[in-house]
Parts: C-alpha cells; structure tokens; sequence
C-alpha cells in the first residue's frame, strides 16, 4: 500500500497550494470534531455529582460552536479536496490525450485502440476514486489518529499505550493481504483493457462482421473475454474485500480488551492508574474507536489505492509513450526534387516490407505505384510522411536527407489522401479549411468546386454548414471528395494519394480526371491506383511485388515489356 501511495502522491505535484489548504481544513475539522468527545466526558462527570446547569452551559456552547465550526471546515474540505482530485485528472486527461496525439505511430502501433481508450476513460475514473476515497481518507485517518492519541494520554497513558502497543495488529493483517492480492488488480484492469479494445474492433467493423456472417463468433469470442473479465473482477473484489472484514475484527478485539480493562481501573481503582472516572472512560472509549475507525478506513482505501496506482503506471506508461522527433531544419523553399536511396523497411526487424526501394521524382513529375495488395505501396507513402523511420536508405527533400529536417516542416510541404476517406465532427466547411483554419468561404467554395464536390454539398440541407461526422448518410465517394477539397486548398508542392479514389465509381473518376490533373499540375507526385486504366499518363509507373520494384517505365513501355504490369493490366479489362 505504500508503494501505491508513493505513485499517487507523485499526481500532486504543482498542485501544493491547493493541497496545503486541503490539508489544513481537513486538519481543522478533525480537531473540532476529536475535541467533542473529551467535553462530553467532562459533562458526564458534573452529571454524576448532580444536575447543575449553570455547569453545563459552557461545555454545551462549546461543543455547539465546535460542531458548527466543523462543519464549515468540513465543507471546504470537501470542496477543495473535490477542486484538487479534478485538477489532477484534468491534467492526466491532457497529458496522455497529448501524448497520443504527439506520438511517435509505430510506438503507437504496439497498443490496441480500446486498450488506450480503456486507459483514457475507465483507468481515470479509477484514479479518481483513490484519489478521493484513498489518499484524502488516509489523510484524514492520520490526523484523526494523531489528534485522538494525544486526548487519550491526556485521559489516561497506560491505556493509550495499550491501545498503541496492540493496533499494529491491525495494519499487519491489511498490508498482508493487500500483498498477496495485488496482482488480482493489475489482471483486472489488463482484462477491461483487452475487452475495450475488443469492443471497439467490433463496432468499428460491424458491417464487416455482419456480412461475413461473423456474429456468432464475435459474441463467443466476447464472452470469453467477458468471462474473463468477470473472473478477474471477482479476485478483485474478494481480495479487496478481505481486508476490511480482517481489520475489523482485530479493531473489535482491541476494543473489547479496552472495555475490560477500563472497568477494572474503575472498580479496583489501582495507585498507577491515578484519577479515573467514569467520563474519562466514556471519553477513552470513544477515543479508542475513533482512533481504530480510521485504521479500518485506510484499509478500505488501501484496496482502492492499489487499483489507483496500477491505473495510473497503466495512464503513465501512454503518457510515455515514444514522441515524434519534432527537431530538424525548416523547408522554406519549394520542393523541386524527391529522392529514395537504397532504402529498406520492415514493421519487425525480422521481416521487410521494403528492400532496396530507388526512386527519383523531379518537380512535376507523376509517379504511379502499383503492385498486388500488401506489396508495400501504402507503406512508401508512409515512410515519406514520416510515420515511421527506415531500416536503412535514406529519403530527401532537394537533396536534404529527411533525417535533419523536421517533422512538420516535410508534412508542411506534403498533401496526403488516403485511402481511408477522414472528416472530423464539423462542418464540411471546416473539414475543408481543416489544415487552414484562415480560409475564406470563398477559397473553400473554389476548391470545392475544382475537387467536383461543390454540386452536392450544395445540394445538403445546410451547404457548407452541414455537419458530418460517422453516420452522417454521406458516401464513401463524397467524403472522398472533401478530402480532395481539403488538398486543393492547401496547395501543397508534393501529393501523397493512397487509392484516393477507390471509394468513387468509375465514371465520377473520369470526370474528376481534369481535378486530377489540375490538382497534380506544377508538383510533385506519387499515386498508388488500384485502377491502372486511370494513370496511363503518368510520367514514371513503380510495378511493385513483395516489397521490391520490380518494374519501372511509362505506361506504354510497361505494356511492351509484356511482363508483371501487363499482367496486373489485362486482368483487369
């Protein structure tokens, strides 16, 4: 549990002002609280002898204006503790959303989305709950423990020394089993991690899934996860639950040793003992269980601790997640030349996906790649925005090797369409001015209209106003082409077109053939085509295969050499 406090802890800091009020007002309504039982003792005592009010009424004034002082306390407490737990998740949230913005793809890679999203979400709120029910119920317990030792020697010492000398116990039984079950916490949250990102897949393909008849076996698949889940979430929980039960038990038999002796101070009433009345004991005991209370308190929080600090080596190990390398030069002339040189990649050391790839493209140049699926087409683009590095090779800018300058600097010069059309929860007039945030309407309309999607966003109840998203009814083939509008108006020097148009049927392609040719005018370029009817004049064709070029030429000569491309070429007439 310490350990788990130590990780906890580590969440505060820049937050030292907030947590030194919190502390203090904690501190405050402990003390008024703690001081009540040592006058009630008192009043019991003047009662003993006789009722006589004008005793009385000073102790119940204080202990009415201790009980509303409390309360205020306990109120700022509440609500600086609640401020202080919610600026700390605030920050989590931000740091690990950056850093998975900032991160570095293949670092990336090695997580599943639902597991990041389960650490996002689920792994926050259990942060939130140790934070709250944990380390601020620790604080106040030790307080109260404190506060409650020095009334009890104030009552009687050699009680006190008992009640000290046999608590112990106590904390020995909840950091054993503690212990021994905190591996059941990290396989939980390891579990929901797996079954988030299982879930996720599922919605994200459930067309997919429902075509191919997947269903059933999707539903077995999750039930087996759910099973285990469920089980792992049932050694939480029993182990969790384990420690109060056993803490209790020994608090009680404490107490009840307490009673015992306390009762035999009062009847044998023995020299060492000195003045000990019946009030003091009514206070003693009082005390004992307000200073045990918290030791059952702390060890409820101990298991909500544990979960915490697994929680969060799971958010700061996203929160560590490998950065992109934002340093290098600045590209601040225009891109006239790419060159690729002898260069070779692989997504494992023990397998490439590109070998000895060469390539050299002169500013307006239309390079085609195309190849059978999983040649490595997609990957080339890849490697040229810059998600990730090369085994060996290099790529260059105008002679500049990629490797000195900076991220943002090359994706600044490069327009990219993927295959997979993108549009964010904003408007299409948004969408479009995504990478320009400055762009006037009518910059936007003008590129709409040279991308051919002017007509049907036109069309939409809202134009350009109309807000798409997932679900939006839109075609895969129009959101295509607001991506399309998107590159135009940036006007980049160098186009990166992934199959950009895949999702359009084939007559819509032909008519944007001229956005095409405008869009590639005066740049340079590189398209991977599903459809090889549709590069026939581009100035240089790649024909990939495994990962190697194994044909260059224009379309004519590619077709005269009656080799891989005539192949790829005739099958598909």
């Amino acid at each position: 549990m310490f350990s788990s406090l130590k990780t906890l802890f580590r969440l505060f800091k820049g937050h030292s002002l907030y947590l030194s009020f919190t502390f203090l007002f904690a501190a405050l309504s402990i003390s008024s609280k703690m001081a009540i039982p040592f006058l009630t003792g008192k009043v019991i005592d003047i009662l003993s002898k006789g009722f006589v009010f004008e005793d009385l009424t000073p102790y119940l004034f204080t202990i009415m204006g201790l009980l509303i002082f409390g309360a205020i306390t306990r109120y700022f407490f509440d609500f600086l503790s609640g401020r202080l737990v919610e600026r700390v998740l605030f920050d989590l949230r931000n740091k690990l959303h950056d850093a998975i913005l900032n991160a570095d793809i293949s670092s990336l890679d090695s997580y599943k989305q639902g597991d990041m999203l389960s650490r996002m979400l689920s792994d926050i709120d259990t942060v939130q709950r140790g934070l709250l029910s944990g380390v601020m119920a620790l604080y106040e317990g030790i307080v109260q423990i404190l506060i409650t030792v020095v009334f009890m020697i104030i009552l009687s010492p050699i009680l006190t020394a008992a009640v000290i000398v046999l608590t112990p116990l106590s904390m020995v039984v909840s950091r054993f089993i503690a212990k021994k079950n905190a591996n059941s916490f990290t396989e939980q949250n390891a579990s929901l991690g797996e079954l988030s990102a299982f879930t996720l897949e599922c919605l994200n393909n459930a067309k997919t899934v429902n075509d191919y008849g997947l269903w059933e076996d999707k539903e077995k698949e999750f039930e087996e996860k759910a099973k285990t889940l469920r089980k792992s979430n049932f050694k939480a929980s029993f182990a969790a639950s384990l420690i109060n039960p056993s803490t209790r038990l020994v608090n009680n038999t404490i107490y009840a040793v307490l009673i015992l002796l306390g009762v035999i101070f009062l009847i044998e009433k023995p020299s060492f003992v000195g003045a000990f009345t019946v009030g003091a004991l009514a206070s003693f005991l009082s005390y004992a269980y307000q200073y045990m209370a918290p030791f059952n308190e702390i060890a409820d929080a101990g298991s909500d601790m544990i979960f915490a600090s697994v929680a969060v080596k799971r958010i700061e190990e996203g929160i560590n997640l490998k950065l992109e390398n934002k340093e290098g030069k600045e590209i601040n002339e225009p891109i006239t030349s790419l060159t690729v040189d002898n260069v070779d990649f692989g997504y494992t050391k023990e397998r490439l996906v590109l070998k000895d790839i060469n390539l050299h493209i002169e500013k307006g140049m239309k390079v085609a790649l195309v190849g059978p699926t999983g040649c490595g087409k997609t990957t080339l683009l890849s490697l040229l925005m810059r998600f990730y590095d090369q085994q060996s090779g290099s790529f260059h800018f105008n002679g500049g090797d990629f490797s000195a300058l900076s991220i943002d600097s090359i994706r600044g010069k490069e327009g990219v369409i993927l295959q997979e059309a993108l549009l964010l929860s904003m408007s299409i007039a948004d969408n479009i001015a995504l990478g320009k945030a400055d762009a006037s309407r009518e910059e936007i309309m003008e590129a709409a209209k040279k991308a051919g999607a002017d007509d049907f966003i036109r069309a939409l109840p809202n134009g350009y106003d109309t807000m798409v998203g997932r679900n939006d009814g839109l075609s895969e083939g129009q959101k295509q082409l607001i991506n399309l509008a998107r590159v135009l108006l940036l006007d980049k020097d160098v186009l990166l077109l992934d199959e950009a148009t895949s999702h359009i049927d084939l007559l819509t392609e032909i008519r944007l053939s001229e956005s095409f040719a405008l869009l590639c005018k005066g740049k340079t370029s590189l398209i991977v085509a599903h459809r090889l009817s549709t590069i026939a004049d581009s100035d240089l064709i790649l024909v990939m295969d495994k990962g190697v070029i194994v044909e260059r030429g224009t379309f004519d000569e590619l077709l005269k050499q009656n080799g891989f491309f005539a192949k790829l070429y005739h099958s598909q007439l």
